[in-house]
This record gives structure tokens, C-alpha cells and sequence, in this order.
């Protein structure tokens, strides 16, 4: 009896001494969990208020490009100090770097071998950022912090202007994902603090709960790595892309967590939990994988607005997924499987309903501060979305982008009644007669302005011939943009769509964010009117997204640089306006042999593409300028751009001259883009020339605060030509300035072609305002002011654009019969 009770008391004791250190682990292991957690989220504001340093930060252009970079320049933008703006006026740059107060860079322009400069910053240091610019004539460029290279980073980019930036942190903190050490103290600190604690019983719910949470985070961990592994199908890929970017994997990894608590909070079961977040984990990674497939662009979170056209879209594609990606989406489901027995063996009382809620609320609430906090505070480059989605990794990708959902807020006088008023007087703008269906041609041609306004440069021959004589017996006239130096697409957006990017901010592109299936355009009402469409671009589809905007507005064919020959005509590496004027009778011949109906083409052209230097001029064609009075150093460029200018003008002139042989009847609009200027910083055209008043109003164009008193300046810096020309009506006019949303309205009107009915809207108010971008808007007198001096009436129908904008894109489309033509 007495060695019956004997054992009885050792294995109870060995019972309880066995939970005491299983539930002393668990209470350890939370608590480790707990750390990370807590170091994670807090750990920029910790920066901020206790952390300093002191840091020399060593800039070097390397001189260094890739292939595909047409030049190996390197500009900074920015350097930003504890989040303020530093002075670039401070820094003593050393050969081949220059500041240009006009431009507000610092530039090293096609280095031969490595130069360098240095910055001692002279406070405590708790964050840098450094912005430097990504165009297609950038190079490779070095930061180090206290001698030792920080970031090696090349800075091409295929596009006109773009910035990105590098965050260097300053941290004495012990960070907790590489000092183990902190694991393995805490640990044991913890196991021996739960363990004492479970000698009493009524610490039995705390020991639950904790074992709740702690296979809630287990489970999340689980679908975080799997996750991983079918947006890289590769577990090689997994543990390189960890390794390379901790800090991105470990706020990836919370935000899963959070969400992986709160939903098994409302499951009230951990498997249910982990099975429902899985699940919608899978499926937003298979779409974003197909979408990458036809569109090259991962899944955005405001692809689901679009949900409901999605399988019409995709129907369109053959997607066909990689074995990796199969093998890794079949180890996804099986894992998954595999946890519902496993997670069985593991018992959890069931949790009351007042915790569960107060569980939900406390990790909804902190993955909202977290991702207000730490998260939604710097720009993404939307049009580099698939490295942003690749860096980041899906989860933290996905959740940074939520920030760009809401970019607007909504007008003040949103309303049905107001909308309804508004489409009445749109509807009544409509002209009862027919208009005439013209073949119709709109060629954007790349950086196009009249050069001729630059009063220190003589030309010995005419440099605009078919636009000086259009001028004499057509419809010419100016545009007032709402971009300079690049954002060619902005352009291109106002002028197919008659909406105005003044409204939108400056991160947002809607060839990437607002465009739908059937977005309206002038394509989509022309389409709806029986015409066949063309839309050519001769440079990369993706460039500016364009392949899925030209899809969403209904074009019927697109061609690309791909599509042209091999041996098409090139000028300074681009395709030529030659070789694109080629192409569009070419298509149109096409067009005529298949089919009687009209025909719409838009066409956008690459030949003057910015970064003019001497090294792109072509010298069998160099048009003789006299630029005496400019700087040796900036003649190679002012020629190269007056060179392109100059064959951009023949080139209209040679597809006016072959329609003019067309029985049918058709239009020919042409227009600029933006300016360019041309030359190295401090050193260029426009530095150099009396054309713009030389003050404090930054040239570039990227959003900085203009403290200019003078608009003028501002309206000079953004004066574009147009011209029209028809081989059916005779119109000679000059239409004075317009906003590039009335270029088409007004070119249709004249030459009495069908148009929608927002155009005749547009045509019909554009006596109050004429003109408005950048800032300033242009009377009908010619005048120009800053939007802020509008009279009332003008301001009335300023406020009032906007509301039509807004309801399309962003509101309730109560203006829907009047803008979507897919039924029609």
C-alpha cells in the first residue's frame, strides 16, 4: 500500500512538474514573442526620441552604367536629415559635381571614372534619406556612411524622370533578430518566471490564453513563410530574400501575426483561424501571379474595384503557371492539410467571448498604429511595383499600397442633385446635327516646343517648316501643360480623356491607378461610333503602363517598339518621327484593305526623348544653329535638341503630305508633350536664356513648392505648340493658349467631327477658362495669373471640372450614361 502511494505521488509530481515546465516554456516563448513584437513597432519612435549619431555620409557617381543607359549621370535630388530638408548651399562639392540653384540638384554628369563628394553633417543623426533621380541616362552611384559603402544603387530607369531614395537608420539598439543572445536570456528568464507561477492553480486560464496566442503567431509564422514561398517559388529564393531584406521580412511577418490573431479571435479556434487567413493568403497570391503574367504588375489593392470585369479580362489571356509555381501552390494546399491534425494534438480550452474580443480590438488596433505609424509614410514608385512587391515581399507590398486607395478627398458640393444639374448642362451642350467621321490622328510628339522662342539662338534655316506654314493656313495654337521635363504621360491622359491631372496628387499616375476595362476616352466613344483603332508607341509596352491603359480604353491594336523592323530608322537611339510616320501609313494602308470604317490613331513618339548631349547628336543631320552665345560646354545639347525638334516638324510635314493624296476625309492634330530643357545643370539652354526670369521658382517640374511671384514664369516654362490639318475643311485659326484637356474639343469642333458630349461641354466652357495647369490659368485675353486670383465664375467652373472628374474616377459615377460608351 505504502509503494502503491509511493508511485502514485511520483508520478503525480512528475505530472505537475511537467506542466509547470510546458506551460512555463509556453509562457516564455510569448514573452520573447511579445519583445520582438513590442521592439518592432516601437522601434522608429525610439529612433526619434532617444537615438543620435554623428555620420559623414561620401556620395560617388562610379561612372559606371549598364547597358541599356543612354548616359552614366548622376543626379541627387534630396538629402533629408531627421526627416528635414537639408541645405545643398552647406556642401562643398569636389570636381565633376555641381549644384544648380535653379533645378535644385546636384549633378555629376557622364563621369569617366569615380568622383566623390562628402557631407559632415553637423547635428545628431537618427535617419538620412537620400532622393536621387532614375531616368534612362542614369548611371551608378555609391553612399557610404562613416567611410564604409552603405548602398551601391544603378539608377537607370526607362522612363523619362523618376526619383526613388535610400534610408540609412541610425540604431544602438539590441536588435533582436540578430543578438540571439536576447532570445536565449529571455527565455530562460521566463520559463523559470512560469514555471513558480503554475505551482498555483488559478493561473491555469492566463497559461490557456497564452497557449492560445502563441499557436495563433506559430500558425501565422507558417502561412508567412508559405506565402513567401509561392511568391518566389523557390525556397532558395526565400531564405536569400530574408537574408537580404530582414527589416521588410520581420514587418511582413507582424502584420500576418496581427491579422492571424485577430481573425482566430472571431473563429474562437486556431485552425479556423489559420485555414480562412491561408486561404485568402493562396488566392491573392495566385491572382497576383497571373496578373503578373499579362500585365507585369503584381496585384494592387485597388484591383478589386475592377473584380467584376477581372474574368472578362483574363479570359483574354492564355496563363499558363510554371512548374515552380504548381509545386509550390500544391506545398501550400498540403501544409495546410497537414495542420489540421497536427494543431489537433495540440488542446486549447476554449477562450471566453470577452477575451476574444478584447483580443481582436487590442491586435486590430495596434496593426493600425503600426501601419499609420511606421507604414504608410513613404512614396512608392508605382511604376516599379513588381521590384517594390519582390524587395518587400508580397504581404508588407500589398499593405504599403493600401495608402493610395483614398488619393482625393471628396469635393464639398458631392452630391446627386449637383451631379444631376451638371449632367443636364452637359447633355445640352450636344449639337442636334451629325458631324462629319474623319480618319482622326492625334501624334504626341516627345518634348516638342518651339525652341525659336529662345531670343539668344539664330537659326539659318527655318526650323519649323510645317508648323510655320500650318500656322499661315490651319488651326495652330498653344497648350498650357501641367508638366515640364517629363511626365509625358499626364499629357497624353488630359488629352484622351479631357480630365485634368491639377486635380490629382503628384504620386498619382492614372495610366496606373484610375484606369478600368471601358475607361472613357475619346478612343471609347469613337469605338462606339464604329471606328477601328490604332494606338503605336515605338519604346517598351510598359512603359508608363501604357499596355494596359491602350487595353482599357478600347483600342482594337497596339504596336510597339517590337513591332517596328530591326533596321526602322533611328535618331539618337530612339526610333525615328521618320520611321513612326512610316509605320502610321503603313497601318493605315493596313487598315484601308480589311475595312470601310473610320479609323482612329494615336501615336506616341520617342525620337526627342530628353537627355540631349553632343554624344547623341546625329552629324549628318545637324541643323546649323548659331548658339554663340551660350557656354561651349552646352552646345552639343542645345543642338541635339533643336536637331530632333527640326526632324519632328518634317516628319508631320511627310504624313500631311501622304494624306493629302486620301480621298477620305481626315484629321491630323499634333502636340508637345511638355518642355525640355537641354544641357548640364547650372550649365543649360534655359539657365543661359532671357526666357525665363530668373528667380527663386524651381525649373524642374517634380513637385516643389514654387515661391515665385511672377506666373509668367511658370507660363513660359509650359507652352507647348499644336497644330491641326484636314484634308476636307479649310480652317485657319489661332486658338490662343488651352489646356491640353481642350486640345481635342476644340480641334473636333472646328473641323465639325463627332465627339462626345463632355467635349462639346468642354468646348462651351472654354471662354470662362481657357486654360489651367501648373498652378496658373490663362484669361482669354492671353493673360495669365495663379489659380488662387480666379474670379468667381472662373473658380465656379474650376470647382466644377473637378466634380465631373471626381465622380468618374473616384465617386458614385452618377454622370455614367454620359461617360461609358460599352453598351453603346
Amino acid at each position: 500500500m505504502i509503494k502503491m502511494n509511493f508511485f502514485k505521488f511520483i508520478n503525480d509530481k512528475t505530472k505537475i512538474n511537467f506542466v509547470r515546465l510546458k506551460n512555463g516554456i509556453n509562457t516564455g516563448f510569448f514573452a520573447v514573442i511579445i519583445f520582438v513584437l513590442l521592439t518592432t513597432i516601437f522601434q522608429n519612435f525610439i529612433y526619434e526620441n532617444v537615438y543620435k549619431n554623428n555620420v559623414s555620409l561620401t556620395i560617388t557617381a562610379t561612372g559606371q552604367k549598364n547597358e541599356k543607359a543612354l548616359a552614366s549621370n548622376v543626379r541627387i535630388r534630396d538629402i533629408f536629415v531627421n526627416g528635414s530638408e537639408y541645405d545643398f548651399t552647406k556642401i562643398q562639392l569636389s570636381d565633376g559635381w555641381e549644384y544648380s540653384t535653379v533645378d535644385h540638384l546636384i549633378s555629376a554628369y557622364e563621369p569617366t571614372k569615380p568622383v566623390s563628394f562628402n557631407v559632415n553633417f553637423d547635428e545628431d543623426i537618427r535617419m538620412l534619406e537620400i532622393v536621387y533621380v532614375q531616368e534612362v541616362g542614369s548611371g551608378q552611384v555609391e553612399f557610404a556612411i562613416n567611410g564604409k559603402n552603405f548602398k551601391t544603387i544603378d539608377t537607370y530607369k526607362d522612363c523619362e524622370w523618376s526619383t526613388s531614395s535610400k534610408v540609412y537608420k541610425v540604431s544602438q539598439l539590441i536588435n533582436p533578430y540578430s543578438s540571439y543572445s536576447v532570445f536565449i536570456v529571455l527565455f530562460v528568464l521566463f520559463t523559470i518566471i512560469g514555471y513558480w507561477l503554475i505551482g498555483n492553480n488559478k493561473y491555469y486560464k492566463v497559461f490557456n490564453y497564452l497557449k492560445y496566442l502563441n499557436l495563433s503567431i506559430i500558425l501565422a509564422f507558417i502561412i508567412y513563410m508559405l506565402m513567401a514561398l509561392m511568391q518566389r517559388e523557390s525556397i532558395n529564393d526565400v531564405f536569400q530574400w530574408i537574408s537580404s531584406y530582414p527589416s521588410n521580412f520581420n514587418n511582413g511577418l507582424w502584420i500576418i501575426v496581427l491579422l492571424n490573431i485577430a481573425v482566430t479571435a472571431i473563429f474562437s479556434n486556431n485552425y479556423r483561424g489559420f485555414l480562412t487567413l491561408s486561404v485568402i493568403g493562396m488566392i491573392l497570391l495566385t491572382v497576383s501571379y497571373f496578373k503578373i503574367q499579362f500585365r507585369d504588375v503584381p496585384l494592387l489593392p485597388w484591383d478589386f474595384m475592377l473584380i467584376s470585369v477581372a474574368g472578362s479580362v483574363v479570359s483574354r489571356f492564355k496563363l499558363v503557371p510554371s512548374v515552380s509555381f504548381v509545386v509550390a501552390l500544391v506545398a501550400f494546399i498540403a501544409i495546410v492539410v497537414l495542420m489540421k491534425f497536427v494543431t489537433k494534438k495540440i488542446y486549447v480550452d476554449k477562450i471566453k467571448l470577452s477575451v476574444r474580443i478584447a483580443t481582436l480590438v487590442i491586435s486590430v488596433g495596434l496593426l493600425v498604429v503600426y501601419a499609420f505609424s511606421f507604414l504608410f509614410t513613404r512614396e512608392i514608385d508605382l511604376f516599379e511595383a513588381k521590384n517594390f512587391y519582390s524587395n518587400n515581399g508580397f504581404v508588407l507590398a500589398f499593405t504599403e499600397s493600401m495608402q493610395y486607395i483614398n488619393p482625393v478627398d471628396e469635393p464639398a458640393e458631392y452630391n446627386e442633385a449637383t451631379m444631376n444639374e451638371i449632367a443636364k448642362k452637359i447633355e445640352s451642350s450636344v449639337k442636334e446635327e451629325n458631324g462629319v467621321k474623319p480618319n482622326i490622328i492625334v501624334l504626341m510628339s516627345e518634348s516638342f516646343w518651339d525652341i525659336t522662342r529662345v531670343k539668344e539662338l539664330g537659326f539659318k534655316e527655318e526650323m519649323f517648316p510645317t508648323y510655320r506654314n500650318l500656322q499661315k493656313t490651319s488651326l495652330t495654337g498653344e497648350l498650357l501643360t501641367n508638366v515640364y521635363n517629363g511626365g509625358t504621360v499626364n499629357s497624353e491622359f488630359e488629352a484622351m480623356t479631357g480630365f485634368s491631372v491639377s486635380y490629382l496628387p503628384s504620386e498619382y499616375m492614372p495610366y496606373q491607378r484610375c484606369l478600368r476595362p471601358n475607361f472613357y476616352s475619346i478612343n471609347s466613344f469613337l469605338e462606339s461610333s464604329g471606328y477601328d483603332s490604332l494606338a503605336i508607341h515605338p519604346f517598351e509596352k510598359t512603359n508608363y503602363n501604357r499596355n494596359a491603359a491602350y487595353e482599357y480604353m478600347d483600342f482594337d491594336k497596339t504596336v510597339w517598339e517590337d513591332d517596328f523592323d530591326a533596321n526602322a530608322d533611328r535618331m539618337r537611339g530612339y526610333i525615328s518621327d521618320h520611321a513612326l510616320t512610316e509605320k502610321i501609313i503603313e497601318e493605315y494602308k493596313k487598315h484601308k484593305a480589311e475595312s470601310n470604317s473610320p479609323w482612329f490613331n494615336l501615336s506616341v513618339s520617342m525620337q526627342n526623348h530628353g537627355g540631349y548631349w553632343e554624344s547623341t547628336l546625329d552629324k549628318n543631320k545637324k541643323v546649323d544653329v548659331d548658339d554663340s552665345a551660350f557656354t561651349e560646354t552646352s552646345r552639343g545639347s542645345i543642338e541635339d535638341l533643336a536637331t530632333g525638334l527640326h526632324y519632328a516638324d518634317l516628319a508631320l510635314g511627310e504624313l500631311i503630305d501622304y494624306f493629302k493624296t486620301v480621298d477620305e476625309p481626315t484629321v491630323i492634330v499634333m502636340f508637345g508633350d511638355h518642355m525640355s530643357n537641354a544641357g548640364q545643370i547650372g550649365d543649360t539652354l534655359l539657365d543661359q536664356s532671357s526666357l525665363i526670369a530668373k528667380s527663386d521658382y524651381d525649373l524642374s517640374g517634380f513637385g516643389k513648392t514654387t515661391n515665385d511671384t511672377n506666373a509668367s514664369n511658370i507660363y513660359e516654362q509650359r507652352r507647348v505648340p499644336f497644330m491641326a490639318w484636314s484634308n476636307y475643311e479649310n480652317v485657319n485659326k489661332n486658338c490662343g493658349t488651352l489646356s491640353v484637356t481642350q486640345l481635342l474639343p476644340t480641334v473636333l469642333s472646328e473641323y465639325n467631327s463627332i465627339m462626345p458630349s463632355y467635349f462639346y461641354y468642354l468646348k462651351n466652357t472654354q471662354s470662362i477658362l481657357p486654360a489651367c495647369a501648373s498652378g496658373i490659368f490663362v484669361n482669354k485675353d492671353g493673360a495669365c495669373d495663379f489659380v488662387g486670383n480666379m474670379s468667381e465664375e472662373q473658380k465656379k467652373q474650376y470647382e466644377e471640372y473637378w466634380l465631373i472628374e471626381y465622380d468618374y474616377i473616384f465617386g458614385k459615377d452618377y454622370l455614367k450614361n454620359i461617360f461609358d460608351y460599352s453598351d453603346k
